[in-house]
């Protein structure tokens, strides 16, 4: 296992990434003990990854199955035990999104330092990494598009994110030249935020969910919102980040700014 974590460290994975592995893969290996990779059998793992359930237990399976791969490429076994496995069904459940006065209401809590990483998330819905890694000088304004850089993008891609007028309102009086878009302790200014603003709880990509969501209600063009987030396809956008917004709720989302008073 070791020696497949060194391998993936050198492939340009996020840190973030790099820990899920070493956490599940570290777990697995303490439950595999002295067993070589060609020992393991198939009911061996599948009863192991009865104590996950639905979709962690389907990443357990994922990070597994590379691990396998990369033993019979290496030639430290001949079969993936875990392709005989099945993935478990889970559940579609709607994603959490922000309402309308809550973003804006965030927008307005928080400094003028941190607007451009949460406007950001809200109106071109960059993954909070990828915002994290933004620098300005791939922010161009008057162009109309966000330059998403591969060594910032999840996927390694390079791909262009429209800037809506809403979002350039915000970003327009802080913009620079060059440097970092994210400013420093982000997260705690997130959660004094929050706490201003009656927020108890932070959705998971919850920016992200909701850019998708009233995306779609306003735009109507799935493809493109697919392209824009940086996928291949459709499906993602259904089974994760869409959730079923009316015409008016993307209209006000949409004409969100300094100086709108939605609240």
């Amino acid at each position: 296992m070791s020696e497949y974590l060194e391998n993936k460290q050198g492939k340009g994975l996020s840190r973030r990434h790099l820990q899920d592995l070493k956490n599940r893969l570290g777990k697995f290996a303490s439950f595999a003990g002295e067993k070589t990779a060609s020992e393991i059998k198939p009911e061996q793992i599948e009863h192991w990854l009865q104590q996950f359930g639905g979709e962690n237990h389907n990443n357990y399976l994922q990070r597994l199955h590379g691990l396998f791969n990369y033993g019979i490429k290496r030639g430290y076994l001949a079969e993936n035990p875990t392709k005989v496995i099945d993935k478990v069904k889970v559940a579609q459940t709607e994603p959490a999104i922000f309402a309308t006065e809550l973003v804006e209401a965030l927008l307005n809590a928080v400094p003028r330092r941190a607007v451009p990483y949460f406007a950001i998330g809200a109106f071109a819905g960059l993954r909070p990494r990828e915002i994290e890694r933004l620098d300005w000088a791939d922010i161009h304004l008057e162009e109309g598009y966000i330059r998403v850089r591969p060594k910032v993008a999840k996927t390694a891609s390079n791909r262009l994110v429209d800037i809506q007028p809403n979002l350039r309102a915000w970003l327009l009086p802080l913009t620079r030249e060059n440097g970092p878009v994210t400013t420093p302790n982000i997260r705690k200014i997130r959660e004094a935020a929050q706490c201003k603003i009656g927020l108890t709880q932070w959705p998971q990509d919850g920016l992200r969910h909701s850019y998708a969501s009233y995306h779609l209600a306003h735009f109507k063009n799935i493809n493109e919102l697919a392209t824009q987030m940086g996928h291949t396809d459709t499906k993602l956008i259904f089974r994760h980040y869409r959730r079923v917004v009316s015409k008016s709720q993307a209209v006000d989302y949409w004409g969100i700014t300094p100086h709108s008073k939605l609240l």
